[in-house]
């Protein structure tokens, strides 16, 4: 997924959003009731998610191979990462949820400020995410 957003943005604009979305992303680990003391953050996860959230609004319609092993719109891919990490945000985990979707955010902040598009852009999340959501129900429907 990164080379389609390198590609997207420009060398500097992806290594920009990548160092600073995964340092304010990892404040997420000074949240107290978030994390115990004990808690140890490691990892670029928050940066990768960062991207992913760059991503997400910037090249909505590219289509990306995830771990799903299938070209899916960049879209699709955001909005299910989102979700899966957003649902397990308090549930204790040594994972961490909490900087993942910060780093979502961060990284979706700066996609829509540079998108052509910012609203079009959200239309398109929030309207992918409901799908996302209601696709269960549509197939106990179906089936």
């Amino acid at each position: 997924m990164g080379p389609s957003v390198e590609k997207s943005v420009g060398g500097l604009k992806f290594l920009f959003v990548y160092f600073l979305g995964g340092m304010i992303a990892n404040l997420a680990m000074f949240i107290p009731f978030l994390y115990s003391p004990n808690s140890v953050g490691i990892g670029a996860s928050g940066a990768i998610m960062a991207l992913i959230g760059l991503g997400t609004f910037i090249c909505p319609g590219k289509l990306v191979i995830s771990q799903f092993l299938i070209p899916l719109p960049f879209v699709v891919v955001g909005a299910f990462y989102f979700l899966s990490n957003a649902m397990n945000l308090f549930t204790p985990s040594q994972i961490g949820y909490p900087v993942h979707v910060l780093g979502i955010i961060i990284g979706s902040i700066f996609g829509l400020v540079w998108s052509r598009n910012w609203l079009r852009g959200i239309l398109i999340f929030i309207i992918t995410l409901i799908l996302i959501i209601s696709l269960p129900y549509i197939l106990a429907i179906v089936i």
